[in-house]
């Protein structure tokens, strides 16, 4: 028997409650001490089409999912067809027998539990979408874990409604729960997965976007506008839940142009402020990032990718942004690109990103997708204690009176070695200015000639600020390194018989992909966190004393393998891309790493030369014929 060692899936159409029955499960076994990790797919729509949570459950702690699935939760007959082959020989498949009459394709050398859940339901009153809590009521006694905790996450779930709302669900979840302990007792063996309490551990359950959130608000949050659009929208859901708590303004805007212009407003006014949204929306965002670039007023996006171009695949998860929003903006301005990787690092992402725009007087990116946005995973609870504000160079009154001349105040001081200027804030004393998107002068004012010396001047000084790359970065302290590298054995890296490279919500599918290999193969994994100033010196490093080098992104044309090539000048040569909108599986993943170390090891032995061949481009350059002159 396998002791908190499993994963759970349920499904059905949008609308059944899929969700929350899967969100129900996970914070359970968090509650209990275990860790979870729980990841969705749904379509674009309200309603119909099929969803499903999936939910991964462990002692130790774990960073994906996994595909093969212990118990199977069968709204409809879809999830029957469509996820049954997934089901693990010692696994179950728990159905509604209302909804699925006919039981002739359902697979025999597994585990049936059908359970009449529409009946379940009606018997208590309850509406059909309580099946879902009949189905995880159920799904405990097969799992032999303790209801409690359950009755607990009802209670929470459901918290501020009427309680025989809250009633009825426990109800329904007990009669889930005797269904099973009364009318499977045929089999002889207890099943092969169950569930059990261990130590109270003060961990929690958390996904990208809450993480973000969070991190944003301990920050010190004023002022967030977005115009919501998946899967960025739960964090205007989130902060706006904390408004009152934490006196933060939130405003739905009419569109991204407008949350964007909003954002740059209440920025230049002093207070901290951030957007969210994803590609469409981020296109729309640009103008107005632009702007920020000129005006040097420190903002916070968050792009969370989907598919695209255009509307694409609203609800699914991609790594296609990177390239667009490494580049957004007209002109020449600079701007920060963290990728953080976790919820963890989307936390640190979240506050980091308000010290560093403010530091630098220039926008900040968070750029995450829908895998990370939405997936919950159990993680150590954030830290705040040491966390500081760094609100930049604001200056006082009396500081602002130094750059004061003629009634107006040096926004934009040309002299400083770090190209950073004083800022204030509108209705402060001696601070009064323009700020004005055209060229300027130090005062804000548009010089009307366009002195080319002083357009010269400012160009200079703006890109002054990060002249020091990440190092700059760095220096003002941030809580996540810029990259990270891992490995599967002791040892250091450079002694990898494989090195993975990849960035943001890969980073957890390839760390288990890495345990699954531990046994053959040694494996280092650069992950990079900060896309914008580039770590070239630590990517550089890694890379020149790697063995053969796989890149992982969750795009078709390897984004962030142009970047490296970019900044570094070493092409990366072996990739595995997905782009069909789901993440990658950890055990997919663990394959195509396997075959393109199996197929190099082949061409090592049969064409012992090859490793010494020279890049495709050089011997494309070499076999050329030189031309004659006309």
């Amino acid at each position: 028997m396998k002791v908190n060692d499993l994963t759970w899936r349920v499904g059905g159409e949008a609308g059944f409650g899929i969700l929350s029955a899967g969100s129900m499960l996970a914070k359970c076994a968090q509650r209990a001490g275990l860790y979870a990790y729980a990841n969705s797919e749904y379509p674009s729509l309200i309603r119909g089409g099929h969803n499903f949570l999936h939910v991964r459950i462990n002692e130790k702690p774990i960073t994906a999912h996994r595909k093969p699935i212990s118990v199977l939760v069968a709204l409809n007959d879809e999830t029957i067809k469509l996820h049954q082959t997934l089901v693990s020989k010692d696994g179950c498949i728990l159905f509604d027998s209302n909804k699925v009459p006919d039981t002739g394709h359902i697979r025999k050398d597994v585990r049936v539990y059908p359970v009449p859940l529409v009946d379940i339901t009606r018997q208590l009153g309850a509406p059909e979408i309580v099946r879902n809590t009949v189905s995880l009521g159920a799904s405990f006694a097969i799992l032999s874990f303790d209801m409690s905790f359950l009755e607990e996450a009802l209670r929470e779930q459901f918290s501020g409604k009427d309680e025989k709302i809250i009633e009825l669900n426990i109800k329904a979840a007990h009669a889930g729960f005797d269904f099973i302990k009364n009318n499977f007792r045929e089999f002889k063996e207890p099943f092969a997965y169950r569930l059990e309490k261990r130590g109270k551990k003060d961990n929690i359950l958390v996904n990208g976007n809450d993480a973000i959130s969070i991190g944003a608000i301990k920050a010190g949050l004023k002022f967030y506008a977005a115009y919501p659009m998946t899967p960025a929208s739960s964090i205007l859901n989130f902060v706006a839940a904390h408004d009152k708590e934490y006196n933060i303004m939130v405003k739905q805007t009419e569109d991204e142009i407008a949350a964007m212009n909003m954002v740059v407003g209440a920025s230049f006014a002093g207070a901290r402020s951030m957007t969210g949204t994803s590609g469409g929306g981020f296109d729309l965002m640009v103008e107005g990032l632009s702007m920020a670039g000129m005006l040097e007023t420190p903002i916070v996006a968050v792009e969370a990718m989907r598919p695209g171009p255009s509307t694409g695949m609203p609800t699914r998860t991609d790594q296609g942004d990177l390239q667009m929003i490494l580049n957004a903006g007209h002109g020449e301005f600079d701007k920060v690109v963290i990728c953080p990787g976790d919820p963890t690092e989307c936390f640190y992402a979240g506050f980091d990103s308000f010290n560093i725009a403010e530091h630098f007087q220039l926008p900040v990116l968070i750029v995450t997708d829908k895998f990370l946005a939405d997936s919950l995973e159990t993680v150590p609870p954030f830290r705040f204690d040491h966390l500081k504000i760094n609100r930049g160079w604001m200056v006082s009154d009396e500081e602002a009176q130094k750059y004061f001349e003629n009634s107006r105040f040096k926004r934009s001081l040309f002299g400083t070695k770090d190209g950073i200027s004083p800022r204030a804030i509108p209705g402060q004393k001696f601070g009064i200015h323009r700020a004005t998107t055209d060229e300027h002068d130090e005062f804000g004012d548009i010089t009307s000639h366009e002195p080319a010396d002083e357009r010269i001047k400012q160009v200079d000084r703006r890109f002054r600020k990060l002249e020091g790359g990440i190092d700059a970065i760095k220096a003002i302290g941030i809580n996540t390194k810029a990259v990270n590298v891992f490995t599967n054995f002791e040892g250091n890296a450079g002694d990898a018989e494989i090195s993975i490279v990849s960035w943001g919500s890969t980073k957890g599918i390839i760390l288990d992909a890495m345990e699954m290999l531990k046994a053959e193969h040694k494996i280092a994994f650069l992950q990079i966190i900060y896309a914008n100033p580039f770590p070239d010196r630590e990517v550089g490093e890694f890379l020149n004393k790697a063995g053969l080098i796989v890149n992982v992104e969750t795009n078709k044309m390897s984004q962030m393998a142009k970047l490296i090539r970019e900044k570094t000048g070493i092409p990366l040569e072996n990739h595995v891309n997905r782009y069909d909108g789901r993440p990658f599986d950890p055990d997919d993943l663990a394959e195509d790493i396997k075959k393109i170390a199996s197929q190099k090891a082949k061409t090592a032995k049969n064409f012992p030369d090859a490793k010494n061949a020279k890049p495709k481009a050089a011997q494309k350059k070499a076999k050329a014929k030189p031309k004659r002159k006309k």
